[in-house]
């Protein structure tokens, strides 16, 4: 009991620690760029271009990478502890091995999903009452290179809804794919690190293989395709990618796509991990 509330206590604190990080870079991020001139014109969508563009690599770098580092760094650092540790064996022995894994999937999957809406929500409440105000009702439909603020629905409200619930589940399977790997990288530090190495990867490989083949073929779909792989379509659906949504490929479809795949990568990598697991159990 005292060892799960100590982890909670922990898990609070870095918590905390994350979103004050945050909350200061989407600051300077304010003052610094065009936004602040935007808020004192009077312009009503200053708040929101802050809010999608923090959260857009190709704009500012500095909070995707702080996000994609998290799963590793701090939401799965004791699962690979319990684990290499032998800490959970009697847990294991307790309520059956299939039944811990199956738990302590669904329980980072959550506390996964939790962890980024409360991040999004913090920085939401920052700009909406410290910064400039986030109006809702209308809008001035400024677009920018890869994306508008009602890609999903003309609703602005209803489109940052969607957003936040697909980047949530999308962050949550991430955490749940890099959590599905600890088998396989058993050096601690090694570890803590590869979210992000792993999440850059998957990054720019997709861009990079199709660019090239669309240079070859001049064939938009492969870009929308090729996107539909890449991670930052995963976590940050809309507000990220590469090509031009159509008729064809919505920005939902090609989310949806996305999130097959790497579905599918992680259910293959969990299939490698439970039998590792129940080799060493023996």
């Amino acid at each position: 009991m005292l060892y799960t509330q100590r982890n909670s206590k922990k898990r609070f604190v870095h918590t905390i620690v994350i979103i004050f990080i945050i909350i200061t870079i989407l600051s300077v991020q304010f003052y610094t760029d065009i936004y602040y001139l935007l808020a004192k014109n009077g312009c009503k969508d200053a708040g929101l271009c802050l809010f999608y563009n923090s959260l857009n690599p190709n704009m500012n770098f500095e909070i995707p990478i702080i996000i994609l580092s998290i799963p590793s760094a701090f939401l799965l650092e004791q699962y690979h502890i319990n684990h290499f540790n032998k800490f959970d064996y009697y847990i294991k022995e307790r309520i059956g091995f299939k039944k811990y894994i199956y738990q302590s999937y669904v329980r980072n999957f959550i506390n996964s999903f939790l962890l980024i809406l409360s991040i999004y929500i913090s920085m939401i409440f920052v700009i909406h009452f410290f910064l400039t105000p986030i109006f809702f009702s209308y809008h001035d439909v400024i677009k920018f290179k890869n994306y508008t603020i009602d890609i999903y629905n003309e609703n602005i409200y209803i489109n940052m809804l969607i957003y936040l619930i697909l980047s949530g589940l999308g962050f949550a399977l991430f955490s749940t794919l890099i959590l599905s790997l600890k088998n396989m990288l058993k050096q601690k530090y090694l570890f803590k690190i590869s979210s992000i190495v792993i999440g850059v990867i998957l990054v720019v490989l997709p861009v990079i293989i199709g660019d090239r083949l669309f240079v070859v073929s001049e064939n938009y779909n492969i870009l929308i395709l090729f996107s539909a792989m890449s991670l930052l379509n995963l976590i940050f659906p809309g507000v990220s990618g590469f090509g031009k949504y159509g008729y064809v490929f919505s920005p939902i479809l090609v989310y949806l796509i996305s999130f097959i795949i790497y579905s599918l990568i992680t259910i293959f990598t969990l299939k490698i991990e439970m039998r590792r697991e129940y080799n060493n159990e023996e």
